[in-house]
């Protein structure tokens, strides 16, 4: 019984606060420093680039740097239809970013 009363004053609590934020202008509180946001309409990682079906997770062990470097429980995307495979684009970019690290600091060499 208890339990129940604080549940409807929870949803109640919520229910009130979204209505006063609703009806409240926060425009003029905020600063106007001309920056605007812009946005990219991505595709989706979760759709097979070649064909469009839905993209499946299989987890990987990601060698980098001729195995000096382990990423271990790496998500690749395979498509059960077309079996095309695909990295996630923040798993290939920091993979990118440990490599230059690397060259950067000499513990690799630059491939000819």
């Amino acid at each position: 019984m208890k339990t129940k009363r604080i549940r409807e004053l929870k949803a109640n609590l919520y229910k009130t606060e979204a209505e006063v934020w609703d009806k409240r202008d926060t425009s003029q509180q905020m600063k106007d420093d001309d920056a605007w946001f812009t946005f990219e309409i991505a595709p989706h990682e979760d759709r097979c680039s070649r064909c469009g079906s839905q993209m499946r997770a299989q987890a990987i062990d990601l060698h980098l740097l001729g195995n000096r470097v382990t990423l271990h429980h790496i998500q690749l995307l395979v498509c059960p239809t077309c079996q095309h495979v695909q990295m996630p684009r923040a798993v290939e970019q920091f993979s990118k970013e440990i490599e230059a690290t690397a060259l950067k600091v000499g513990l690799v060499k630059q491939a000819a």
